[in-house]
């Protein structure tokens, strides 16, 4: 029987009672990775960290907003004068458009009070592609006491914007 464990220890094919060979498995024997010292405490190897999960892929990120639209720009009221006579009052008004193009184009003015209030509105009928600056004669009649207008320049697409031009009312 001895014979039978040294040599099943060895890994060696025994006969069975029948005459037919089976192999005997090895005893495994893990040796341990380091042997304490003295006196020392073994310490169980750390068990590696568990693999944290994969962050959830972000969301696509939303389409960028488009880009402002440009800037309105306006026509510019770039001088005006205010003259009385016996008929009452003429306005000469100078205009300059940013656009040159018969879509877009400076196509009128309004005369202000000092308290915001509408006095006068001109439209314009033509565009004014070939004429930059241009001027237009308009008369017009302003209440007693109305010290000063201003007046502002209208776009076709825009409305009312731009410079304006404040001139005092003939006494």
């Amino acid at each position: 029987m001895l014979l039978l464990l040294l040599l099943a220890g060895c890994g060696r094919e025994l006969p069975d009672d029948d005459g037919t060979t089976a192999a005997l498995p090895s005893p495994s024997v893990t040796a341990p990775a380091t042997l304490p010292t003295a006196g020392a405490v073994a310490t169980p190897a750390p068990h590696p960290s568990p693999t944290p999960a994969p962050s959830p892929t972000p969301p696509p990120s939303p389409t960028p907003p488009p880009p402002p639209p440009p800037p309105e720009h306006f026509p510019d009221v770039t001088s005006a004068t205010l003259t009385k006579d016996a008929e009452g009052y003429k306005l000469v008004v100078t205009m300059s458009s940013p656009y040159e193009t018969p879509e877009r184009y400076a196509d009128g003015w309004r005369v202000l009070a000092p308290n915001g209030g509408v006095l006068a509105e001109f439209k314009l009928g033509e565009n004014h592609v070939t004429e930059q600056p241009f001027t237009r004669r308009r008369r017009l009649e302003i209440p007693d006491g109305v010290t000063e207008i201003t007046v502002q320049g209208r776009d076709i697409l825009s409305g009312y914007g731009g410079a304006t031009v404040t001139i005092p009312v003939p006494g």
